[in-house]
């Protein structure tokens, strides 16, 4: 299989479109998403509705797991609360619903490893878990634990990073900086003609 990982989204879907209209030109590649779809920009609703409606694979990310939690912890001491909550974040009933159920915390191939936040340095692959996917920040090289390419988000930089076979392609989308994505095989990079604005984060309280 072929494959088009793409970056934090954050909510930007400007760039999203941009990226996916660079993707054409990759038409028998598969996409991935690698997770954070929302926060920070002002379209997250609309991300959401426009990715799950692709022939694609969704993981998730730290973003997305917060917001999962926050609903099912409080709705349970105030059944309401779910209802304010999306309402405060401008997420739909179904796009919520479709986010529960949806993600996968990694993909694996033969070739690659795809997850939100990479790997945890210290663990063999196969005991990984759903912390380590989405919130680990190391940025070195893996092939002390595989010979896979991993292909992660997540940690934000001025421009796509490799380090031997590990690859950070989170390139600031939502905090003023471009949607980054990686064509793979060919290692080829694909960028948003334009920045996304520097959004402030949005508060869950």
């Amino acid at each position: 299989m072929k494959y088009i990982a793409i970056g934090d989204i954050h909510g930007c879907l400007k760039q999203l479109k941009e990226i996916l209209f660079l993707s054409k030109e990759f038409s028998d590649h598969k996409l991935i998403f690698l997770g954070d779809y929302i926060d920070r920009g002002n379209q997250s609703n609309e991300v959401i509705s426009l990715v799950r409606s692709l022939d694609a694979i969704w993981l998730l990310g730290n973003h997305e797991s917060m917001f999962l939690e926050n609903v099912n912890v409080y709705s349970q001491v105030k059944p309401e609360f779910s209802i304010d909550f999306l309402a405060r974040k401008k997420i739909s009933k179904d796009n919520y619903e479709w986010l529960m159920t949806s993600l996968l915390t990694h993909y694996e191939t033969k070739d690659y490893f795809f997850s939100h936040a990479g790997l945890n340095p210290n663990k063999p692959l196969t005991e990984q878990n759903e912390h380590d996917l989405i919130w680990t920040n190391y940025e070195e090289g893996y092939t002390h634990l595989t010979d896979k390419l991993i292909i992660q988000g997540h940690i934000k930089g001025e421009k796509v990073k490799q380090k031997e076979n590990h690859f950070l392609i989170d390139t600031g989308c939502g905090f003023g900086g471009y949607l980054s994505a990686i064509v793979l095989p060919e290692k080829i990079i694909l960028q948003s003609k334009t920045k996304s604005l520097d959004y402030q984060p949005m508060k869950y309280f």
